[in-house]
């Protein structure tokens, strides 16, 4: 029985290897910092 190959739910394989400093830069700024931040020094 032959079954075809078919691609992950999620394209794992198409990821950059490493991305570049613009990705991770965007990546940062899109994290609730503040929030976190905030209970951190509230604790």
């Amino acid at each position: 029985m032959n079954f075809g190959s078919s691609s992950s739910l999620f394209g794992w394989d198409r990821l950059d290897d490493s991305p570049d400093l613009s990705t991770v830069r965007r990546f940062f700024q899109a994290l609730p910092a503040e929030k976190l931040l905030s209970a951190l020094r509230n604790r």
